[in-house]
């Protein structure tokens, strides 16, 4: 996890951002994989200290592991930077209530900007292996139950597909497509859609 932290500063000395170059990754090239939010003039002058770098320790090039709309990507790829893809990470949620308690605020959000502001419902999460409620009054998120193995219900999403669909990785649709036991009654898809949205999202993670 050694790595190298190199602060931005601005005209008056200020502290205009960072950026982390690790000691230890894939690839042969010089490697960027954090940065904060900069400016354009900061980033320009980012990838140009980082070109330097590269050329005094004669690596073959720069490899930005970053999120895809960050002000540095997004500039490099102006400049003719190449897509080299990406990957994604396998995650395990071993409590689903808690993470969705975890996630009540933002949830809360979804549902007051939506169609559905104000919701009183009860919503059952059927996730095969059990099934979990989540109870909305006047719009908010009044409790999370883990209400154990149920069966059947209007809402059934296999626990490898919900991971996903929770994360904002994939949205409903795109796991139907692939997983047809991803059910959602007709009535609850919109419902489901605005609990969950697919997001643009990037992971900072240590190895």
């Amino acid at each position: 996890m050694e790595r190298e932290i190199w602060i931005l500063q601005d005209g008056t000395g200020q502290v205009a951002g960072y950026v982390c170059v690790p000691k230890v990754h894939f690839g042969d090239e010089l490697t960027v994989n954090e940065v904060s939010r900069l400016d354009f003039d900061a980033a320009l002058a980012t990838l140009h200290h980082l070109k330097t770098l590269a050329q005094e320790r004669d690596e073959p090039g720069i490899r930005l592991t970053l999120p895809a709309g960050c002000t540095l990507m997004r500039l490099a790829r102006s400049l003719g930077a190449h897509d080299l893809g990406t990957y994604a990470l396998q995650i395990h949620v071993p409590d689903v209530a808690a993470l969705l308690r975890a996630l009540g605020p933002a949830i809360e959000r979804r549902i007051a900007a939506s169609a559905f502001a104000g919701l009183t419902r009860d919503i059952e999460l059927g996730l095969y292996r059990k099934t979990v409620r989540l109870r909305f009054r006047a719009g908010n998120l009044t409790e999370v139950t883990d209400l154990g193995f149920t069966g059947g219900g209007p809402i059934q999403i296999p626990p490898p597909q919900f991971t996903p669909l929770v994360l904002g990785y994939r949205t409903r649709e795109e796991l139907r497509a692939t997983h047809p036991d991803v059910h959602v009654a007709p009535a609850w898809r919109l419902l489901v859609d605005t609990l969950f949205p697919k997001m643009t999202s990037f992971l900072y993670t240590t190895y």
